[in-house]
């Protein structure tokens, strides 16, 4: 059922294209992406590689429409970005993409299936989607830990319901900002597993960050930044 639902979802989508887009912070402005023009394209498994403070995460948040470019055009599935009310973006959004981060941000409160099931009670499909919640707590070996707690989980296996939770929605696309960052070599190969598998199997096409260059090396695509700067690898 996912992958069928996750390859007619490949039929439709149609990439990311960055154009000219430069981010300034602070006052006077402090230059932190320089003309960016970037296509990737669906089912990619990219990259974002450089040292920190490079504009790896800043890049990444600005094509994920979690941060807007001063300047430029961000399009996904030919939707320009900037045309977008904050409530159209949010529900464009919720419905295309899914995040992973360094920390993995769980509810404490909340059990491992309620954590997976966030996104679909944002927009009422909770009922709906808890066969879904069900499937991916077995996809990633997962299942028998549906009831616990953040608190009563390994970090990998924290950082796995992190990703179960991006999935949630079917989105086209998994953003992902240092996803291994805060775990043990082990734990971050299984996280790294996890992201391979869901790429070659569901078909997702999937942006990560890293400073790691065993896990960079994973990529089918690498893209270097330098100063805000896309350079060539």
């Amino acid at each position: 059922m996912i992958l069928s639902a996750a390859k007619e979802h490949r039929k439709t989508t149609m990439g990311i294209k960055l154009q000219s887009i430069n981010k300034e912070l602070g006052s006077p402005p402090t230059q932190i992406l320089c003309d960016i023009n970037l296509e990737i394209n669906d089912g990619e498994f990219t990259a974002l590689v450089g040292r920190s403070g490079f504009g790896k995460s800043s890049l990444l948040y600005v094509m994920s429409t979690l941060d807007r470019a001063t300047s430029g055009q961000v399009i996904i599935d030919n939707t320009d970005i900037n045309l977008l009310t904050t409530a159209q973006l949010h529900q464009f959004r919720n419905g295309k993409m899914g995040f992973v981060f360094q920390f993995h941000y769980l509810l404490p409160e909340l059990t491992a299936m309620e954590n997976i099931l966030m996104p679909a009670m944002k927009s009422g499909r909770e009922k709906e989607l808890r066969g879904r919640a069900l499937a991916l707590l077995k996809e990633f070996d997962i299942e028998a830990k549906a009831q616990r707690r953040p608190q009563e989980l390994s970090g990998g296996e924290q950082q796995r319901i992190a990703i179960a939770q991006s999935l949630i929605m079917s989105p086209h696309y998994i953003f992902a900002d240092e996803p291994t960052g805060n775990l043990d070599s082990v734990n971050g190969q299984m996280v790294m597993d996890t992201l391979i598998k869901i790429n070659k199997d569901f078909g997702t096409t999937i942006i990560y960050v890293t400073h790691d260059t065993e896990f960079a090396a994973y990529a089918q695509r690498q893209l270097s930044m330098v100063d805000g700067r896309l350079v060539p690898n």
